[in-house]
């Protein structure tokens, strides 16, 4: 399959374990069950042990709908996603692919800001949408513990909220792999609709 299966743990309020793998030699992980949730704010590394800060468990992935504490009860709205993963000490570059994340995102890992598409921010007038799919990479010799933020803001989708499919965890070689085989998959599809298509005229 071209996603790890779910032989992988899933995470227990906001820590998954998976010092067991190899990852530069294992399939991507799914990052899948409880995480910590903070509805309402957007948290970065500095501020989880200095602030008194609200926060909750929520399943991903999934709708963040039943969290959000808007007065329409609607998707609408921002908040923080944390995941601590404990690893074997790393030896070569990790790799997260995001993919579902509506509809704004930013991504830190250890404190570091990595990633981002859209522009994050807690009204809708400042903020800027963009689901689409990309990576967060990270190293540090030896690091056995990565503290993954995602800091999201959802203010055009009134279905769907929240990190609505599977991040994807793994070595940068594997998350790479992933990306490429998938891109390929879509323009075989696409150039079979389109043969489809034109035997049809």
């Amino acid at each position: 399959t071209l996603f790890a299966t779910s032989s992988h743990p899933n995470a227990v309020q906001g820590v998954l374990d998976v010092r067991d793998l190899d990852l530069n030699n294992s399939s991507s992980i799914p990052l899948k069950g409880e995480w910590i949730f903070y509805p309402d704010q957007l948290i970065s590394y500095s501020d989880i042990d200095t602030k008194n800060n609200h926060h909750s468990y929520i399943q991903v992935p999934g709708d963040w709908q039943s969290l959000m504490t808007n007065e329409e009860n609607t998707p609408m709205g921002y908040g923080t996603y944390r995941l601590r993963i404990q690893v074997a000490p790393l030896e070569e570059p990790i790799t997260f692919w995001m993919q579902g994340i509506e509809a704004a995102s930013t991504i830190e890992i250890n404190g570091v800001a990595t990633s981002n598409i859209g522009v994050i921010a807690d009204n809708a007038n400042d903020y800027q949408p963009n689901n689409n799919s990309y990576t967060a990479s990270y190293y540090a010799e030896g690091t056995t513990e990565i503290e993954l933020l995602v800091q999201v803001a959802n203010f055009d989708n009134p279905l769907n909220g929240g990190i609505t499919r599977a991040i994807q965890f793994g070595s940068q070689a594997e998350i790479d792999y992933l990306r490429w085989y998938s891109i390929g998959f879509q323009l075989v599809m696409f150039v079979v609709m389109l043969l489809h298509c034109l035997y049809a005229c």
